[in-house]
């Protein structure tokens, strides 16, 4: 039995697995360009309850694609990563406005480098679909109701981020 308003440590006595899948495959199509792609199946049970379920807040599948192209001596190099999270399983909650499961979804992440002698410079861009969570805590403007609930965050919360960076080279 769970009791939402206390936080019970265990000793798991009941079956519990973790299967992990993995395939990547990497790739030059042609000079200076170079594809990654891979996936992820994770099948991961634990029981509560009595019950065996899948573990809470694990995507069973992801996958990855990246891009990389440099020029000529890498003077500039261009990535770009496309990342797939699926649907995960959440904590149940009674209240029907609020879904078993995460949805799934994509994210974006970029960055250019300009190579000098001693000195990178880069600007890169993180989840540029700007995909996030959309209230991912419930009764956020109550915190000492029976309703509020921080626990179910799934996602992203941060939108999109463009950064500029230097990298020095000291031998």
């Amino acid at each position: 039995m769970s009791d939402p308003d206390n936080v019970l440590f265990y000793a798991l006595d009941e079956r519990s697995f973790a299967d992990n899948y993995q395939a990547s495959v990497s790739f030059d199509p042609f000079k200076r360009l170079q594809i990654k792609i891979a996936g992820r199946y994770n099948n991961i049970k634990e029981t509560y309850n009595g019950k065996l379920q899948d573990k809470l807040y694990n995507a069973k599948f992801k996958g990855l694609l990246t891009l990389s192209y440099a020029t000529k001596y890498s003077r500039w190099q261009f990535d770009i990563t496309n990342q797939f999270i699926g649907k995960s399983k959440l904590s149940h909650l009674e209240d029907a406005e609020y879904s078993d499961y995460s949805p799934a979804f994509y994210q974006i992440h970029a960055q250019v480098t300009r190579r000098f002698k001693h000195l990178d410079v880069y600007l890169a861009g993180e989840n540029l679909t700007n995909y996030t969570q959309k209230n991912p805590i419930i009764s956020s403007n109550d915190p000492f109701s029976k309703s509020f609930d921080a626990t179910r965050v799934w996602g992203p919360i941060m939108g999109t981020k463009i950064s500029f960076g230097l990298r020095f080279k000291i031998k």
